[in-house]
This record gives structure tokens, C-alpha cells and sequence, in this order.
């Protein structure tokens, strides 16, 4: 198969999986994630079980699939930040990027932050991913620090781990508080809260 076919067929099924996902989710937030089974999606979108799992692994991967490689969009926004800028403050806008398009979901975004954080399944699957994101995220701000090669990756290993903990806080907030406003000055008084442990 030439690249361009590849291309295609890898295309194809990422549109089928976003089906599959979008339709999920809807079944999800109308029904609840428990209640609705693999049957449920398959026949809402219109396949048999195996053909639904032909595209997706799992029930938790219809809703935190697409989420696994948010980590090297945070990456690749640090990257090209630009060099004068503090690695802290590299890493804090990349992170507020990401809460930026997130925020732009708007009710809906909200709905799915609460089922994420509400439902014991998917927080142990999106756990996963955050592991990823911290992993992927971390060389990008190692490379910025100043500290010797030895020291870098633990640094920035903190780094990472402390704003996106405040990531986390400030969406539990957004997402249940409907007078709690909007998602990013929530991000930044979170970060402004735990301050740059690096000095950086």
C-alpha cells in the first residue's frame, strides 16, 4: 500500500473512531456511562458490537481516546514559545493553551469534565493519559532549564506535574461551580497559588 493509501485508511478510521466517540458521549451525558452499554453506542451509530470494536478498545476510550496525545500539543507549544521566555512561563502558557480550547467547548466541554472527574472508570483511564502527557511534556521543559543534565528531567518532572495540578483544580472548579466563571483566570490564580518552585 503507497503512503498516500495509508494516508487515507488512517484518516477513514479516525473519522469512524470521532463517530463512534461523539455518539458515545452524547449516549453518556443523556443516560449516564454506567447505564449505557457498547450495544447501546453500536446501535446509535448504526454497526454491530464488533465492528464498534474493531475502531475502539474500550468503553473508557470512546471518551478519553482523543485525549492521549494532548501532551505533545502542550510539547510543541513550549517549543515554539519563544527562547527568551522563562521555562516556568513556557510551560504555564502551554498548559493555558490547552485550557483555552477547552474552555471553547463551552456546556458541553463542562458536561464532559464532570463525567470525566464523576465517573471511578474513566478517572483511572484519563489517569493513564495525564502519565502520558506528563512524559511528553517534560523533555520539552527539561531543555530549557539551566540545572546540571542529571538534574533536568527531575526538575522539569515537577514542573510539569505541579501546573498540571492546577490544571486539574481549576477544571473540578469550572465544571461543578456554575458561578465559578471562566476556566482560564481560575487556571492562572491556581498557578499564581502555587507560585514557580523553580525560580525560573
Amino acid at each position: 500500500m503507497t503512503e498516500i493509501g495509508a494516508g487515507i485508511r488512517d484518516a477513514q478510521r479516525g473519522a469512524v473512531r470521532g463517530v463512534i466517540a461523539q455518539r458515545a458521549m452524547e449516549l453518556f451525558l443523556e443516560r449516564g456511562y454506567e447505564e449505557t452499554t457498547v450495544d447501546d453506542v453500536a446501535a446509535a451509530v448504526g454497526v454491530s458490537v464488533r465492528t464498534v470494536f474493531r475502531y475502539v478498545a474500550s468503553k473508557e476510550e470512546m471518551v478519553v481516546g482523543a485525549m492521549g496525545d494532548l501532551g505533545l500539543d502542550i510539547a510543541d507549544r513550549i517549543a515554539t514559545s519563544p527562547l527568551s521566555s522563562r521555562p516556568w512561563a513556557a510551560l504555564v502558557a502551554g498548559v493555558e493553551g490547552f485550557a483555552h480550547d477547552l474552555e471553547s467547548g463551552g456546556d458541553a466541554a463542562r458536561a464532559r469534565s464532570r463525567l470525566l472527574a464523576s465517573t471511578p472508570q474513566l478517572r483511572g483511564a484519563l489517569a493513564e493519559k495525564r502519565q502520558r502527557w506528563q512524559d511528553d511534556i517534560t523533555p520539552a521543559v527539561a531543555q530549557r532549564l539551566e540545572e546540571p543534565a542529571r538534574e533536568r528531567e527531575l526538575c522539569a518532572r515537577a514542573m510539569v506535574a505541579a501546573v498540571l495540578a492546577c490544571l486539574d483544580v481549576a477544571v473540578a472548579r469550572w465544571a461543578f461551580d456554575a458561578h465559578s466563571g471562566r476556566l482560564i483566570p481560575l487556571f492562572r490564580t491556581a498557578v499564581e497559588a502555587v507560585g514557580d518552585p523553580s525560580g525560573k
